[in-house]
Protein backbone atom coordinates (compact mmCIF):
# COMPACT_ATOMS: atom_id res chain seq x y z
CA UNK A 1 0.00 0.00 0.00
CA UNK A 2 2.79 2.46 0.84
CA UNK A 3 4.40 1.87 -2.55
CA UNK A 4 1.21 2.59 -4.47
CA UNK A 5 0.64 5.74 -2.43
CA UNK A 6 4.20 6.86 -3.17
CA UNK A 7 3.67 6.27 -6.88
CA UNK A 8 0.40 8.15 -6.67
CA UNK A 9 1.78 11.16 -4.85
CA UNK A 10 5.24 11.49 -6.41
CA UNK A 11 5.33 9.94 -9.84
CA UNK A 12 1.94 10.45 -11.45
CA UNK A 13 1.84 14.25 -11.18
CA UNK A 14 5.02 14.32 -13.28
CA UNK A 15 3.79 11.74 -15.78
CA UNK A 16 2.10 14.01 -18.30
CA UNK A 17 3.04 11.72 -21.22
CA UNK A 18 2.33 8.33 -19.60
CA UNK A 19 0.07 6.16 -21.82
CA UNK A 20 0.55 2.76 -20.14
CA UNK A 21 0.82 2.12 -16.43
CA UNK A 22 1.93 -1.40 -15.51
CA UNK A 23 1.67 -2.22 -11.81
CA UNK A 24 1.11 -5.97 -12.09
CA UNK A 25 1.98 -8.20 -9.12
CA UNK A 26 2.75 -5.48 -6.59
CA UNK A 27 0.40 -6.47 -3.75
CA UNK A 28 -1.65 -3.29 -4.22
CA UNK A 29 -4.79 -3.41 -2.12
CA UNK A 30 -8.04 -1.46 -2.30
CA UNK A 31 -6.69 1.58 -0.44
CA UNK A 32 -3.66 1.66 -2.69
CA UNK A 33 -5.92 1.48 -5.75
CA UNK A 34 -8.03 4.33 -4.37
CA UNK A 35 -4.88 6.46 -3.90
CA UNK A 36 -3.76 5.61 -7.42
CA UNK A 37 -7.10 6.52 -9.02
CA UNK A 38 -7.24 9.82 -7.11
CA UNK A 39 -3.76 10.68 -8.36
CA UNK A 40 -4.63 9.79 -11.97
CA UNK A 41 -7.71 12.01 -11.79
CA UNK A 42 -5.96 14.90 -10.04
CA UNK A 43 -2.88 14.88 -12.25
CA UNK A 44 -4.96 14.43 -15.40
CA UNK A 45 -2.55 11.65 -16.31
CA UNK A 46 -3.21 10.46 -19.90
CA UNK A 47 -2.98 6.72 -19.04
CA UNK A 48 -4.86 4.69 -21.63
CA UNK A 49 -3.90 1.16 -20.53
CA UNK A 50 -3.89 0.22 -16.86
CA UNK A 51 -2.30 -3.13 -15.98
CA UNK A 52 -3.18 -4.23 -12.45
CA UNK A 53 -3.20 -8.04 -12.66
CA UNK A 54 -2.16 -10.11 -9.67
CA UNK A 55 -2.74 -7.52 -6.99
CA UNK A 56 -5.25 -7.53 -4.12
CA UNK A 57 -7.55 -4.65 -5.04
CA UNK A 58 -10.75 -6.60 -4.28
CA UNK A 59 -14.18 -4.99 -4.51
CA UNK A 60 -13.21 -1.74 -2.79
CA UNK A 61 -10.37 -1.16 -5.25
CA UNK A 62 -12.62 -2.03 -8.19
CA UNK A 63 -15.17 0.48 -6.89
CA UNK A 64 -12.48 3.18 -6.60
CA UNK A 65 -11.44 2.47 -10.18
CA UNK A 66 -15.08 2.53 -11.29
CA UNK A 67 -15.49 6.01 -9.80
CA UNK A 68 -12.59 7.19 -11.97
CA UNK A 69 -13.81 5.42 -15.10
CA UNK A 70 -17.34 6.69 -14.61
CA UNK A 71 -16.18 10.21 -15.44
CA UNK A 72 -14.48 10.22 -18.86
CA UNK A 73 -13.39 13.85 -18.31
CA UNK A 74 -11.11 12.66 -15.48
CA UNK A 75 -9.79 9.52 -17.13
CA UNK A 76 -8.44 8.56 -20.55
CA UNK A 77 -8.24 4.87 -19.62
CA UNK A 78 -9.44 2.64 -22.47
CA UNK A 79 -8.15 -0.77 -21.40
CA UNK A 80 -8.22 -2.19 -17.89
CA UNK A 81 -6.43 -5.39 -16.89
CA UNK A 82 -7.70 -6.62 -13.53
CA UNK A 83 -7.11 -10.38 -13.60
CA UNK A 84 -6.48 -12.22 -10.32
CA UNK A 85 -7.46 -9.38 -7.98
CA UNK A 86 -10.06 -11.12 -5.80
CA UNK A 87 -12.86 -9.04 -7.32
CA UNK A 88 -16.33 -10.35 -6.64
CA UNK A 89 -19.86 -9.39 -7.69
CA UNK A 90 -19.90 -5.97 -6.01
CA UNK A 91 -16.74 -4.84 -7.81
CA UNK A 92 -18.02 -6.22 -11.11
CA UNK A 93 -21.30 -4.34 -10.67
CA UNK A 94 -19.45 -1.07 -10.13
CA UNK A 95 -17.27 -1.64 -13.20
CA UNK A 96 -20.26 -2.61 -15.36
CA UNK A 97 -22.09 0.61 -14.48
CA UNK A 98 -19.20 2.69 -15.83
CA UNK A 99 -20.20 1.60 -19.34
CA UNK A 100 -23.28 3.84 -19.12
CA UNK A 101 -21.20 7.03 -18.98
CA UNK A 102 -17.89 6.03 -20.52
CA UNK A 103 -18.09 4.93 -24.16
CA UNK A 104 -14.29 5.02 -24.53
CA UNK A 105 -13.63 1.83 -22.54
CA UNK A 106 -12.81 -0.89 -25.07
CA UNK A 107 -11.36 -3.75 -23.00
CA UNK A 108 -11.98 -5.05 -19.50
CA UNK A 109 -10.00 -8.08 -18.35
CA UNK A 110 -11.43 -9.71 -15.23
CA UNK A 111 -10.16 -13.26 -15.64
CA UNK A 112 -9.36 -15.27 -12.54
CA UNK A 113 -11.50 -13.31 -10.10
CA UNK A 114 -14.78 -14.51 -8.60
CA UNK A 115 -17.45 -12.21 -10.02
CA UNK A 116 -19.90 -15.12 -10.18
CA UNK A 117 -23.21 -15.14 -11.97
CA UNK A 118 -24.32 -11.94 -10.22
CA UNK A 119 -21.30 -10.00 -11.51
CA UNK A 120 -21.70 -11.45 -15.01
CA UNK A 121 -25.38 -10.57 -15.02
CA UNK A 122 -24.48 -6.99 -14.08
CA UNK A 123 -22.43 -6.70 -17.26
CA UNK A 124 -25.14 -8.44 -19.28
CA UNK A 125 -27.86 -6.12 -17.99
CA UNK A 126 -25.88 -2.97 -18.72
CA UNK A 127 -24.90 -4.17 -22.19
CA UNK A 128 -28.49 -5.17 -22.98
CA UNK A 129 -29.76 -1.76 -21.88
CA UNK A 130 -27.12 0.02 -23.96
CA UNK A 131 -28.14 -1.98 -27.04
CA UNK A 132 -24.70 -1.72 -28.63
CA UNK A 133 -24.09 1.91 -27.65
CA UNK A 134 -20.77 1.11 -26.02
CA UNK A 135 -17.12 1.13 -26.97
CA UNK A 136 -16.57 -2.19 -25.22
CA UNK A 137 -15.20 -4.74 -27.68
CA UNK A 138 -13.56 -7.22 -25.30
CA UNK A 139 -14.71 -8.49 -21.92
CA UNK A 140 -12.64 -11.32 -20.47
CA UNK A 141 -14.34 -13.17 -17.63
CA UNK A 142 -12.89 -16.67 -17.76
CA UNK A 143 -12.38 -18.49 -14.45
CA UNK A 144 -15.00 -16.45 -12.62
CA UNK A 145 -17.62 -19.06 -11.70
CA UNK A 146 -20.27 -17.59 -13.97
CA UNK A 147 -21.47 -20.85 -15.51
CA UNK A 148 -22.69 -21.69 -18.97
CA UNK A 149 -25.97 -19.76 -18.79
CA UNK A 150 -24.19 -16.64 -17.58
CA UNK A 151 -21.68 -17.05 -20.39
CA UNK A 152 -24.42 -17.42 -22.99
CA UNK A 153 -26.20 -14.30 -21.75
CA UNK A 154 -22.96 -12.32 -21.83
CA UNK A 155 -22.20 -13.52 -25.35
CA UNK A 156 -25.65 -12.45 -26.49
CA UNK A 157 -25.33 -9.07 -24.76
CA UNK A 158 -21.93 -8.57 -26.39
CA UNK A 159 -23.42 -9.67 -29.70
CA UNK A 160 -20.69 -12.27 -30.04
CA UNK A 161 -20.74 -16.04 -30.41
CA UNK A 162 -17.02 -16.21 -29.70
CA UNK A 163 -17.43 -14.82 -26.18
CA UNK A 164 -18.91 -18.12 -24.99
CA UNK A 165 -15.69 -20.05 -25.56
CA UNK A 166 -13.61 -17.43 -23.79
CA UNK A 167 -16.01 -17.09 -20.90
CA UNK A 168 -16.25 -20.77 -19.97
CA UNK A 169 -12.75 -21.92 -20.88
Amino acid sequence: EEGSQAIASLFLPMAKQLKKLDLRYNDINGRGMAALTRAIATAQCPVQCLYMEGNQIRDDGAQALAELLDNPRKSSIREVFLGANHIQAQGAQALAKTLYNNKAITKIYLEGNNIGLTGANSFSSVLEELEGDTGLTNLYVDNNNIGKEGSKRLAKALNSDTAIGDAIA
